[in-house]
Order: structure tokens, then C-alpha cells, then sequence
């Protein structure tokens, strides 16, 4: 984290991450806390940063001439990009899944608003990412008139986006003092990032957001290389990547109301509610210490009606 000294970013790094203790009278002495990455800044929220940082400073060093990356249009990964860019001058572009909608949301609207280029695919193409590079790359377009571009994956996936994640666990103040680091999961960068910090004693969940069928568990897991003292949780992805029910809404309402801490309905919710039932089925040996990562994403909420969680 030396070597790159981009301004503004450097001073997101100057102080701890906030604690959160998390009063839920847990049995046999646990102790559990939430991590509040979501402090860190409103666009750069929760884990972003951190995925982020390497690969903007490969930016920088094998000077680039632009960026280009990828996401939803709710994407918390291209808002946080688009600010970087923004703040650092860096011409970029979002490759947007899915078709121009007639009115975008307030996601695309603030990314664009930061400057970020929009370009949209359909959701197929999206899915065939060799044919959709050579399309970019052939088809004249925002982001690529600059010269060859960074090209960041989804979310930060990748190598520098999991060396970045592991940069968390020197920010959490008493982090060697914990048994249990606890994470939502979808591409599964910032379990892999926390596996690589992680203490002998230590423990990390990762708890998935996207619905994986069972026969692809194992694989799923498989290809993270994470070490054994991870493992991830597959049964609270309540339907599958942003969705929701009645139970986690409520949930979400409760959560607020007796630790004062937010959640998004497409990640930390869903690690906050794995933690509460994981503690009711007394999953924790007696005496752990558990810490929940927030890792932010709060802006999603805004595609929501208003005070649906009361917050």
C-alpha cells in the first residue's frame, strides 16, 4: 500500500474501522461485533476500496490509458469505480448487463453523473465474455477510443482485487482477537482476501448470496483455493442473488432497530441473518469471537420504496 499515493484514497486509509458490538445476550460467553466498512465512505463503501486499490495502482504504474469494467445496473462495483476514476481523473467505462433502460436508476444516474461512460449489453452477450471482448474491442465504443484500457472484472474479482481484500484485516482494530470472521460471498474475492489474513486459530465463513445448486457446490468452493480454515455456507441466499422475502425485510427492520447498524438487502443482510440463526443453532463453539464484515453496498437499497426497512 506504499508504493500507490492517489490523493484522497490514501486518506480513506488513516483511521480504524469502526466496531459494532452486537448485544444479542449469545450463550457459553460468545461475543459478536460488526465491522462497519460501510463507514468508509458513501461511494467507496464497504469492501470496494479495498478491491479496488491494486488494480488502480497497476493503473498508474503500467500507465494505462483508460479503464474499463462490468456490473449490474444496481451495481455497487461500478458506482465505486466511477468515483475512483472520477477523484483520480482516469477516463472509464461501464459495461452495463443488460439494455439501456428507458429511465435508469439512481445507481447509473450517479455513475454518470462521475463521469463513467455507459455502454449497455444484452444479458447474453454478458454472459459470453470472450465474444463480448472481441465486440468491445472491434466495435467502435466509449472507453476504448483511449488506447488499451485496464480492464477490471466484475466486482473486483481477480488477484488484485483478493490481495486489496486482504488489506482489511489490518484496519480492524483487535482483528488477531477474533475466532470467527463472518462475510457475505458472491464472486468470493473478499473471502479469499480474509483466508489469506487469517491467524492459526482463525476462522472465516463466507455466506453465499447467489443460489448455487448443490451438485456445484463443492466446486464452487473448490475453485475459490481458499485454505481449510474457510468455508463457505450455501443455504441463506433466501432465492438467489437480489432476492428477498418477507422474512429478511423484517429481519433487516429488527437488525436496525437493536444495533443501530444498516444493511443492504443483497449482501450483509443476509450475513447478519445467517449470524443469528447460526448462533440459535449454536453452530460457535463457547467462548468465540465473532466479527461480521459489513461490506457495504447501502446504495442498493435506493431501488427500493423508500423506508422499506426503516432506515
Amino acid at each position: 500500500m506504499q508504493s500507490f499515493s492517489p490523493g484522497f484514497l490514501d486518506g480513506l486509509f488513516d483511521s480504524v474501522i469502526p466496531i459494532t458490538p452486537l448485544d444479542w445476550g449469545s450463550p457459553a460467553g460468545i461475543e459478536c461485533a460488526v465491522a462497519r466498512l460501510d463507514q468508509i465512505h458513501p461511494a467507496l463503501s464497504g469492501n470496494k476500496l479495498f478491491k479496488l486499490w491494486f488494480y488502480l495502482e497497476r493503473y498508474f504504474r503500467e500507465s494505462f490509458k483508460g479503464l474499463v469494467t462490468f456490473g449490474g445496473p444496481y451495481s455497487n462495483h461500478l458506482l465505486a469505480t466511477a468515483y475512483a476514476c472520477h477523484r483520480l481523473g482516469i477516463p472509464c467505462t461501464g459495461i452495463v448487463r443488460g439494455e439501456a433502460p428507458g429511465l435508469p436508476g439512481p445507481t447509473l444516474v450517479d455513475c454518470a453523473e462521475y463521469g463513467m461512460l455507459l455502454r449497455y449489453v444484452s444479458r447474453r452477450e454478458y454472459l459470453e465474455p470472450d465474444a463480448l471482448m472481441h465486440s468491445l474491442y472491434t466495435t467502435p465504443g466509449p472507453g476504448f477510443e483511449v488506447g488499451h484500457p485496464l480492464i477490471i472484472p466484475e466486482g473486483g474479482a481477480g488477484e488484485d482485487g483478493i490481495r486489496g481484500a486482504a488489506l482489511i484485516s489490518q484496519k480492524i482494530p483487535g482483528w488477531k482477537d477474533y475466532t470467527h470472521i463472518l462475510c457475505a460471498t458472491g464472486t468470493g474475492t473478499t473471502l479469499c482476501g480474509i483466508d489469506r489474513s487469517l491467524l492459526p486459530g482463525q476462522h472465516a465463513i463466507g455466506i453465499t448470496v447467489m443460489a448455487i445448486r448443490e451438485e456445484a457446490r463443492i466446486a464452487f468452493q473448490s475453485n475459490l483455493g481458499c485454505s481449510d480454515q474457510s468455508r463457505l455456507l450455501f443455504e441463506y441466499a433466501f432465492g438467489g442473488y437480489a432476492r428477498k422475502n418477507a422474512e429478511l425485510v423484517a429481519f433487516m427492520r429488527s437488525f436496525y432497530q437493536t444495533s443501530g447498524v444498516p444493511t443492504d438487502w443483497v449482501y450483509t443482510a443476509k450475513a447478519a441473518y445467517a449470524l443469528y440463526d447460526l448462533l440459535n443453532r449454536q453452530y460457535f463453539p463457547g467462548g468465540s469471537r465473532i466479527l461480521l464484515l459489513h461490506t457495504g453496498g447501502l446504495q442498493g437499497n435506493r431501488s427500493l420504496p423508500v423506508n422499506l426497512f426503516g432506515f
